[in-house]
């Protein structure tokens, strides 16, 4: 019977939180809440600085997939987490949840996996972390239809995400813009409130995969999609899905960050959208928050 009522009361809380959001999505004093309901598919943190709800969805296609709302602040904004341990920064690849679970982040993601490309001294798109140009050499926008094609996100002090073709800035143009971290992957999803059409072309990489893609929907307020794929269960969802649900959401920037075996979300050192066991290694992670709490180290 308590665990009826239990799971009862997370799910009103879960209703409610959207209302909640509306005055203020964080806690009014110190300390943490924390909950994590993996069979009903409901993550929960909330502190003075941050506040983050993700929720599993899913559909008869089949398809299933993770919406992370992100209320982040400047307190405890957008955070990148490199592997260190090589003359040149990114290059080593390390286990996500490793690198999560070092860090104490509340919230991790994969990102550009500009590490694969770097190492292969492939060209590797126009690529910032904290600040420090990793790397400043792109593509041409007329190869739109390379994947990726190296579009790129940028996230600025104020907490606002743009997203731009691939060479419309330079490494140095961001920087001087302000920029503290630029991710190179593509395609844009959303700019500026509207759908990429080029996305929306039905011959564009049209092949479901697991997809992970980062947008805002205003300054420090964010929205993640994890989309689980290559199984019975789930088959994956193509770039045109992604595009269309991160626009539903409410983003007007969306970037798609790099998918397939690499699309990784770790909740306060959990895996919550594949087995620990099918990690591939990467260079770095998108990271909201810390918390002495983390599990796992």
């Amino acid at each position: 019977m308590a665990g009826r009522i239990a799971a009862g009361l997370m799910a009103l809380f879960i209703l409610l939180l959207p209302l909640v959001a509306a005055a203020s999505p964080f806690l009014e004093g110190p300390g943490e809440e924390i909950s994590a309901d993996a069979e009903n598919g409901q993550w929960i943190y909330r502190s003075q600085h941050l506040a983050i709800l993700i929720t599993r969805r899913s559909d008869d296609t089949p398809l299933v997939w993770y919406e992370a709302e992100v209320y982040a602040s400047p307190e405890m904004p957008l955070h990148t987490y490199i592997s260190e341990g090589t003359k040149k920064p990114g290059r080593r690849l390390v286990n996500p949840l490793r690198l999560a679970r070092d860090n104490n982040v509340v919230l991790a993601i994969s990102d550009d996996f500009c590490g694969y490309r770097l190492r292969r001294d492939l060209t590797a798109g126009i690529v910032i972390r904290e600040g420090q140009v990793l790397s400043s050499k792109t593509f041409n926008r007329n190869k739109w239809r390379t994947w990726p094609n190296l579009d790129t996100l940028a996230v600025y002090p104020d907490g606002s995400m743009k997203t731009y073709p691939c060479d419309q800035l330079t490494a140095e143009e961001y920087l001087a813009l302000g920029a503290t971290n630029v991710f190179a992957f593509g395609p844009v999803l959303v700019s500026e409130g509207e759908l990429n059409q080029r996305v929306l072309d039905a011959d564009y990489y049209p092949y479901p995969e697991p997809r992970m893609a980062i947008g805002m929907i205003e300054p420090y307020h964010y929205m993640i999609v994890a989309v689980e794929g290559r199984k019975k269960t789930s088959v994956g969802a193509k770039p045109d899905w992604l595009a269309r649900k991160m626009q539903q959401l409410g983003c007007v920037e969306a970037l798609n960050l790099d998918g397939g075996g690499t699309a990784v979300m770790i909740f306060m050192g959990h895996v919550i959208n594949r087995s620990e066991k099918s990690l591939r290694s990467i260079n770095s992670l998108i990271g909201f928050g810390q918390s002495g709490q983390v599990q796992g180290k």
